[in-house]
Order: structure tokens, then sequence, then C-alpha cells
């Protein structure tokens, strides 16, 4: 498969039949994987950072840099924008049901958008960056200060540290929290103090829990 130019994200459908990928051009393309026949079901406005496929298969949404997403339809149809721009776009997620998508924003609340239209803005406008639980969207916490990461209505400080909080997530159901400085990694349950996990001194991009949520994986890039 050669899209011809950086593909910026791929995910494949839940048959395992196809793939679609988004390329940095704006194309968002299908690949059968068995014959390897190509089709650009559209191309987006700008580079499109981030890509999620409904549950049934049916659509494949995008999220641009200057923050647009659109759905577009992976087996034939005109597309829709459901937001035209706003801050650039770092993952997308489909709820169970497939009718809405969760927009995980650089900076500045998130979003969880219906395939309807409907938006619905999470966090207060002074929020830095949001976190939301990726098995539960209603478990959701906010940077409001440099060292500080709060709950969602910004009433409660969960976290604090003395170093400027770098990255933070919260577990898959919402029941811990893992915080970044810069130099090291910190995890509590929500509402409890924060225990020191291991030292880390680079840039931390993402966490993975186990099924288990015993154990965590950290990503990132080491200085």
């Amino acid at each position: 498969f050669r899209p011809g130019d950086w593909v910026f994200d791929a995910q494949f459908t839940r048959d395992g039949k196809t793939i679609v990928a988004a390329v940095r051009s704006g194309v968002v393309a299908t690949y059968d994987v068995a014959t390897g026949a190509h089709h650009q079901i559209g191309k987006a406005p700008s580079p499109p950072e981030a890509l999620a496929i409904s549950p049934d298969d049916a659509l494949a949404v995008t999220g641009g840099t200057v923050g647009e997403v659109i759905a577009w339809p992976i087996h034939g149809g005109p597309s829709k924008t459901l937001v035209e721009r706003g801050r650039m776009v770092n993952a997308l997620t489909f709820d169970a049901a497939g009718t809405h998508v969760l927009v995980e924003r650089g900076s500045g609340p998130d979003e969880i958008i219906g395939l309807d239209g409907t938006v619905e803005r999470i966090g207060p406008p002074s929020a830095l960056k949001v976190a939301v639980a990726s098995a539960d969207w209603s478990k959701r916490v906010v940077q409001l200060a440099p060292n500080q990461v709060a709950t969602a209505d910004g009433a409660t400080v969960l976290a604090q540290t003395e170093r400027s909080i770098s990255f933070f997530k919260l577990s898959p159901h919402g029941d811990a929290l893992v915080v970044h400085d810069g130099t090291t990694v910190w995890i509590a349950p929500v509402g409890r103090p924060l225990e020191k996990l291991a030292p880390y001194d680079g840039e931390l991009t993402d966490v993975v829990w186990a099924p288990d949520g015993k154990s965590v994986l950290l990503v990132g890039h080491v200085h």
C-alpha cells in the first residue's frame, strides 16, 4: 500500500478486510487488504491528524490540523462536516453506539460531537487541557493551571506538582490519574494524594493500562 505521502493515522475495519488511511495531503482512502485495491473517499481541508471508524464500519471520521471534524462514508456518499474549525485534533474515539465521537484537542476543552451535529464541550473555557476516561466519558478532569489538575468543574484540585504538568491521563474507567511533570511520573486513585510511580526524564505521550488495571505501559521519548 503506497499512499504517496506520510500516513498520519490508519485503522482496520472491524472485519479486518479494509484499511482506512488518513494521509498528510488530506486524502482519506480505503485499501482492500486482500487485493490492495485503493479508493479515495475524500480529501480533508487540512492534514488529518486522527481517524476513527464507526462500530458498524460505515463511517470514518477525521480530525485535522485546523480543527475540522469530518465524517466520511466508507462505502460511498457525501461527507459531512461536523465541526469546521478549532484547535488541532489529537485523537478521536467513537462511543459504543456509534452515534457520538469524543474529540481530544491539543489544548483547551475537548468535545463530544454527535453525528447529528450536536456539540458538547468538556471543561470550562479556561481549561488548558482536558482528559476523559475512555470507557466512561462522564469521568473527566481538567488542567486549569500549569501545575494543577482538577475536577471537570474546576472546584476541586486532584493533583498538584512543584513542576509544570506536561501530561496527564485517566484510567479507562476514571478511577486513577497519572501525571507527568517532565522528570517524574506520578499516580493515584482519583481524590487521593499522588505517589511516585517512576522517574521519566523526557516526553511522555501516552499511558496504556493493562486489562487487569494493575500495571501501566509508559509511551514516549526519554532524554
